[in-house]
C-alpha cells in the first residue's frame, strides 16, 4: 500500500486518470519531523484503511534520492515534509500536525473546493536541460574562479563550449 521509488509521476497519472486518492509524502532522511511523519504514515495511518481498498493509496517520497529530485521542482517544493493529498483530479496541501487522527480525518472529510489546488506538471526534459545546464555552469565558473581565469559570460556561445568542454572531461575522468 506504500508506493516508494521512481513510478510517482506515473502513480499521480493514474490517480487522476482513475480518480482515486494518493497521499503522498515528500521528505529526507535527516529531518526528524519526516522520520515522525513517515513513522506515523507507516505504523497507524495506513492501517486505517483496507488492503482491498483500491481507492486509496500511500506514498513515500525520498528526496535525498536523486531520481525524485525532478519531482521536487515539479511540485516547488521549499519546505520538507511536504504532504499532499490528491483527489478528484485536485492536490490539497496538509498543513497541520502530523497526527493519526488529524491525518484521517483530512483524508476522510470532504474538501473545500478553494483550498484545491492544480496538479502541477511532470517537468519537461527542456526544463530539465535548463536546469542541468544552470548547474554546469556554475561549476564552470567557480573553477574557472577558483584558478583565476576570467570569461565572458554574456555570449552563449561561450557557454554552450565550456559545457561541451567539461562533459568531455567528465566522460573522460569517468572511463578512466
Amino acid at each position: 500500500r506504500l508506493l516508494e521509488g521512481d513510478n510517482v509521476d506515473l502513480s499521480i497519472n493514474n490517480a487522476i486518470q482513475y480518480n482515486y486518492k494518493l497521499f503522498l509524502i515528500f521528505h529526507v532522511k535527516n529531518c526528524p519531523y519526516c522520520t515522525h511523519a513517515l513513522k506515523v504514515l507507516k505504523d497507524k495511518v495506513i492501517n486505517h484503511y483496507d488492503d482491498n481498498q483500491d481507492n486509496m493509496f500511500f506514498g513515500s517520497i525520498d528526496l535525498d534520492n536523486q531520481s525524485n529530485v525532478w519531482l521536487g521542482l515539479r511540485f516547488n517544493i521549499t519546505k520538507i515534509p511536504y504532504i499532499i493529498l490528491i483527489e478528484n483530479k485536485k492536490m490539497y496541501q496538509f498543513e497541520s500536525q502530523f497526527e493519526e487522527s488529524l491525518v484521517v480525518k483530512f483524508i476522510n472529510e470532504e474538501k473545500i473546493i478553494e483550498d484545491a489546488l492544480e496538479i502541477p506538471e511532470p517537468v519537461t526534459f527542456g526544463k530539465k536541460l535548463k536546469v542541468a545546464i544552470q548547474e554546469l555552469t556554475g561549476k564552470i565558473q567557480f573553477l574557472l574562479k577558483k584558478y583565476g581565469i576570467k570569461i565572458s559570460w554574456n555570449n552563449t556561445m561561450t557557454q554552450i563550449l565550456l559545457i561541451i568542454c567539461l562533459g568531455a572531461f567528465i566522460y573522460i575522468e569517468s572511463n578512466r
